[in-house]
């Protein structure tokens, strides 16, 4: 016999049912704006059928079925997308870092502009076509002094900025590591919480969601990859694993000396950091070491604008020249009988430096000329930081030289600026910038060659960085609104839901309504006597 509280059963199942969706909708709805949370649905399946009680298999057709039943309530996830999301976000990480250190470079070297360093050095240099034209002019010596101080506090200013910058980037990359080796740690407490929950048979949705919520965030910054086994996540960087379900992590170490990271990193923003040190910031400041080295001491060929006669005491060349006829005198060979060297004639100097003290001071009696420039810690090796205007010079400016002859009584000859001209004409001049041991941009070349090709360069780079940031960052936008469209809550499809389980949940207590009157009338109104 069918038993009369069977539909009541099935309705119970119903509403429990019903419940849980609109629960869930509820929870969907709660959550529609949380970041990282992923909607969720419930799973109903029918429960298994009932064969009609009998002491035999009844001969009714079919089975009794025994209502709805919630298999799970699951969360709505792609992880094909989220393994191209992560995969594209460490190149967006990388590049986001690169771009922004190209932008801090750019404003440090700040060329080109009206207050560059191209345009100090050229006043620095047309200082000293004034003072060709003035030898004996005081002020056009103070403004030669004036000029060269400001184009060392240039120079001293950038190499200050790029090693403040590089400094910044290596403690960024240690915060980094940090965040890194913390993210670790609360994915694999997540993964142990997932696994207690998971064996009892539920879905960690919730935890699970925050987990994916962090190892995207970790994914811009270093390259993670993941693979899942039985809900534990399996997480490796640099090729190594860090991450093995929920035994303790393996950390990051961070070199706060040279700022090297183990294991090696391959991707995301530690990556563009570390890149960022070695191929930008160290490259241009060795660029600009090269070319504040070769200004001073590099090896230069420089005409000379007027005869030249040799000392009497002078029996050697003191310096490679090549004479208006091509004849070439090598450093170390007989000087001419005549002790003269034409006009016109390329003599090879070290340098601004070489140039200047190929002159004599503007002291009665004359001095030989000494280095223009010199080193703060006695380097033989000129860098952007140690170098600073020769104290003689700054205190006074007659140590400045303007002229390579001596007149009767010893002193320079008056009106002679030879020496200012062809330090003026240094500029114009290829320089030998490749023997300072640093990277330069132009092994040889003039000073605007160089300059020219150091700031091309660094256009192309900038270039690069902002076409690639731009590109990931359309590549993840794509990727992760294609993720959206599966795991975001849309209030107008749970409102229909909310609805459709209203309607169900309705249906069920109307069932249960009609058993109650009919057990009712089972109970209360059958089997009475009168």
């Amino acid at each position: 016999m069918r038993s009369t509280f069977h539909g009541l059963e099935v309705a119970k199942r119903g509403l429990y049912a019903q419940q849980t969706a609109l629960n869930t909708t509820s929870h969907n709805v709660a959550n529609a704006n949380t970041p990282g949370y992923s909607r969720q649905v419930v799973d109903m399946v029918h429960f298994p059928p009932l064969q009609y009680p009998a002491m035999s298999r009844g001969t009714e057709p079919g089975q009794l079925g025994q209502g709805v039943d919630v298999d799970q309530i699951k969360r709505i996830r792609d992880q094909f997308l989220d393994a191209q999301f992560r995969n594209e976000n460490r190149s967006l990480g990388e590049w986001e870092i690169k771009r922004q250190t190209l932008d801090k470079i750019e404003a440090a070297i700040n060329e080109p502009s009206e207050n560059g360093l191209a345009n100090v050095i050229n006043r620095f240099f047309n200082s000293w076509h004034d003072l060709s034209a003035s030898p004996e002019s005081i002020t056009a010596r103070k403004v030669v002094k004036q000029t060269a101080i400001e184009m060392v506090e240039a120079v001293q200013h950038i190499s200050k900025q790029l090693s403040d910058l590089d400094s910044d980037l290596k403690d960024s990359i240690g915060i980094k590591v940090n965040e890194v080796n913390s993210t670790l740690n609360q994915v694999k407490d997540l993964n142990h919480q997932i696994k207690v929950i998971e064996s009892l048979g539920d879905n960690a949705n919730d935890l699970r969601d925050r987990r994916d919520q962090l190892v995207d965030a970790l994914s811009k910054i270093v390259d993670v990859k993941v693979t899942e086994a039985s809900g534990q996540y399996t997480l490796t960087v640099g090729g190594q694993t860090v991450i093995q379900g929920d035994a303790a992590p393996v950390l990051l170490t961070f070199d706060s000396g040279t700022g090297a990271v183990t294991p090696g990193i391959t991707g995301g923003e530690i990556k563009g950091l570390i890149e960022s040190r070695t191929t930008y910031v160290k490259t241009y400041q060795g660029q600009l070491d090269a070319l504040v080295n070769g200004l001073v001491q590099g090896e230069v060929q420089s005409k000379l604008p007027n005869d030249y006669v040799f000392d009497a005491s002078t029996a050697t060349m003191p310096f490679d020249a090549v004479l208006p006829d091509g004849t070439t005198l090598a450093k170390g060979a007989p000087v001419p009988a005549n002790k003269t060297l034409p006009k016109g004639t390329l003599i090879t100097l070290d340098g601004l430096n070489g140039i200047h003290e190929f002159g004599y001071t503007a002291h009665n009696p004359a001095k030989n000329a000494p280095p223009f420039f010199v080193t703060t810690d006695g380097s033989s090796t000129f860098t952007a930081a140690n170098i600073k205007l020769n104290d003689l010079i700054v205190n006074d400016e007659q140590y400045i030289s303007t002229s390579n002859v001596l007149d009767a009584n010893g002193k320079a000859l008056k009106g002679n600026g030879d020496i200012a001209l062809m330090i003026g004409e240094l500029v114009n001049r290829d320089v030998d910038f490749s023997g300072s041991g640093f990277t330069a941009v132009v092994s040889n070349g003039t000073i605007e060659d160089y300059f020219q090709s150091m700031i091309g360069e660094f256009g192309v780079q900038s270039r690069q960085a902002k076409r690639m940031e731009t590109n990931q960052g359309a590549m993840v936008d794509q990727i992760d609104n294609q993720r959206k469209s599966v795991t975001d809550v849309s209030i107008d499809e749970e409102m229909a839901n909310m609805i459709k389980f209203q309607q169900a949940y309705n249906a069920s207590a109307r069932i249960v309504t009609m058993i109650d009157s009919i057990l009712d009338r089972v109970i209360n109104g059958m089997g009475l006597t009168r």
